[in-house]
């Protein structure tokens, strides 16, 4: 836990950079501060683009293609040039991840078969999670393979 007092602090930063919670000391002179963000999920959103090409398929059909894939917790966010975003239709569901922002999420159809939340991206995700704004992760029923 790290402590900070009040007038050093622009709370909203400290969210962008991966705080959980902000919360005042006992006699209100100070800010406790607690950071839930793991180093080793730090580090992996610090790896280099991956080199190796993946693809996104449900069954046969490519949904994504690319050999500039990020990999960030174990899942590949591909450009959004990649994409054939013909196959994703935005959702309205979204999530919160501490240290990387809100996620949208798409529906994936592909042959008259809907992947509900298929499919998501940060449009504006925290400074920590820039190298991955706008690209497309993929789970529940697309496959992301080696290519």
């Amino acid at each position: 836990m790290l402590l900070i007092t009040a007038e050093d602090v622009d709370v909203f930063q400290l969210l962008e950079l991966g705080v959980s919670q902000v919360r005042p000391s006992r006699d209100r002179s100070s800010l406790r501060v607690v950071v839930r963000i793991m180093l080793n999920s730090f580090n992996l959103l610090k790896k280099p683009t991956v080199k190796a090409s993946h693809r996104a398929l449900v069954g046969d059909t490519v949904v994504a293609e690319s050999p500039e894939t990020q990999s960030v917790e174990g899942n590949q966010y591909f450009p959004p040039n990649a994409v054939n975003w013909d196959l994703l239709e935005a959702s309205d569901r979204t999530s919160v991840c501490p240290w990387k922002g809100v996620a949208n999420y798409y529906d994936v159809i592909v042959d008259g078969q809907r992947l509900p939340a298929a499919a998501w991206t940060y449009k504006t995700p925290s400074a920590a999670a820039e190298n991955i704004k706008g690209h497309v992760a993929f789970w529940r029923g697309v496959k992301v393979v080696k290519s």
